[in-house]
């Protein structure tokens, strides 16, 4: 005699599984990808005698699976030599894995290109005290920023911070800076104290 009950068919359960372990592996892999190149980062701002200050209030049991550091809170670097009088050149594209972090400093370095920090969506606080840099264009998409502190800069162009509402406190100390465009960029951010 034959049985009249179909058996259930367990395909799609087999698709699923194999879709789900696909998945699986595929994030874990990015996920450990995205943990060596913040330990990159990390290890080559220690190098070049920076330092790093993390955000030990994250925890979560995925940062301690995959190895990954604390989140970087803050990120300073200073000038090889005594009191930082010497420049000492950076390369800041490594500083792009570091997406949690919400402060550089920038202190008598060779540091020109700021388009590594374009992806930094986290960061609040920008410090660049005697470094080589002429183009903020590259902070016109962080809409987190809230404070920037210029000093002895070769910036004379603050249109690109024109679009930043959070910015609520610019210092631009032996700019090159015209009135018109201090004015311009308050008028266009009245909330935002500009300071000489």
């Amino acid at each position: 005699m034959t049985d009249p009950t179909p058996k259930p068919n367990r395909r799609w359960f087999q698709f699923s599984l194999l879709a789900f372990v696909l998945v699986t592996g595929i994030c874990g892999a990015w996920v450990e990808n995205h943990a060596r190149r913040e330990r990159a980062a990390i290890a080559y701002i220690e190098k070049l005698g920076g330092y790093v200050t993390y955000d030990r209030t994250a925890q979560s049991w995925w940062r301690l699976f995959f190895r990954f550091p604390d989140p970087v809170k803050q990120v300073s670097f200073t000038g090889e030599g005594r009191f930082g009088l010497t420049r000492q050149p950076i390369d800041l594209s490594p500083l792009a894995d570091l997406r949690s972090m919400s402060e550089l400093i920038l202190f008598h370095t060779d540091a020109t290109d700021l388009s590594p920090l374009a992806r930094l969506e986290n960061l609040e606080r920008l410090t660049l005290d005697n470094t080589w840099v002429i183009d903020l264009s590259p902070l016109a998409g962080l809409k987190n920023l809230r404070e920037i502190s210029l000093f002895d800069e070769r910036v004379s162009d603050l249109s690109p911070l024109v679009g930043l509402k959070n910015l609520n406190y610019l210092f631009i100390g032996r700019c090159p800076v015209s009135d018109e465009q201090a004015e311009r960029l308050h008028k266009a951010l009245p909330n935002c104290k500009i300071i000489r």
